[in-house]
């Protein structure tokens, strides 16, 4: 079962991504007609064990359970009015609980149905790249970051020497006005 598919790009450079449900004992014939169709990049499988999430679930509702059962058994003894209203709306907040919860272990069920599969075809030319070729990229990438560099601390080193020639010369001339 499709549960997500997103197309997108031009020809030439088209990518489909696909979330597919899938029951489990199906998964590993559909991994590997999936896995057929290309080239596999990347892969990740990932199991998540949720029974103890459902073993709480269940807990929890056959204890809500017990609950309305002994509030309800509570209003069949009679007693004044208030009383028998606050008795009848924890009654009815603990079905609406039920019910949620309810609503929640059917979720549950319906999501473990199937094992849910990520899978993307990307669309693309497959470019192989020599030896030669990235040695040749990474010499000039180095001897052009190492010429920036250089030529950088040059310029600084010779702003420097300057400053302090100035300097220097500035402090002659101060020598020669205190001496007039």
């Amino acid at each position: 079962m499709i549960q997500f598919e997103q197309k997108r790009g031009n020809k030439g450079e088209r990518r489909l991504s696909l979330l597919i449900g899938v029951p489990p004992e199906n998964f590993d014939q559909l991994y590997k007609d999936l896995s057929a169709i290309g080239i596999v990049q990347a892969k990740e499988i990932t199991k998540k064990d949720k029974t103890n999430e459902y073993k709480e679930l269940n807990a929890k509702k056959s204890s809500l359970e017990k609950i309305r059962s002994s509030l309800i058994e509570l209003k069949s003894k009679g007693g004044k009015i208030d009383e028998y209203m606050n008795l009848e709306n924890r009654i009815l907040e603990i079905e609406q609980d039920l019910q949620d919860l309810g609503v929640s272990l059917g979720d549950f069920d319906d999501e473990n149905e199937f094992c849910t599969v990520q899978f993307a075809l990307s669309e693309g030319k497959v470019v192989k790249i020599s030896l030669i070729h990235r040695i040749k990229v990474a010499l000039e990438w180095t001897i052009k970051f190492y010429l920036r560099i250089m030529v950088t601390l040059f310029f600084m080193s010779l702003f420097a020497y300057l400053l302090l020639r100035i300097v220097d010369r500035l402090k002659i001339i101060t020598k020669l006005i205190d001496k007039k």
